[in-house]
């Protein structure tokens, strides 16, 4: 996937960056996407981050413990909300720069439940 070719600000394009990493280096991850108004091509200039990470099913306990610090690699978060009542938890965050995104974490059991759209993978 070429990031330039979808229309992210740099500030998006450094956090997209840093999430593939992220996941990449965790072996815990058994898949990223990229969701939302990006994957879909529907994009405009107030459109925000939508992530998604599927984990394996021994691990998410242990991930979503250290859900703050995944963030944290992220960028500087200014806010954080977690909600965990969709059979999946999702994270809301906005960032020191002003980027607002989601992260969704789905265990690998219970993926076809994180989400439903269209999706990019990324890892």
């Amino acid at each position: 996937m070429n990031l330039q070719d979808i229309g992210l600000t740099q500030n998006q394009q450094t956090i997209l960056h840093r999430f593939i990493a992220t996941c990449q280096r965790d072996e815990r991850v058994a898949a990223a996407f990229l969701g939302g108004s990006f994957a879909k091509a529907s994009n405009d200039a107030y459109s925000d981050l939508d992530l998604y990470v599927i984990i394996t099913d021994e691990g998410y306990d242990g991930f979503f413990a250290a859900r703050e610090n995944i963030i944290r690699a992220l960028g500087e978060p200014l806010f954080l909300e977690v909600f965990r009542d969709y059979g999946f938890d999702l994270l809301l965050f906005i960032f020191a720069d002003g980027t607002e995104g989601e992260l969704g974490l789905g265990r690998a059991s219970n993926f076809t439940h994180i989400h439903g759209g269209p999706n990019q993978l990324l890892n």
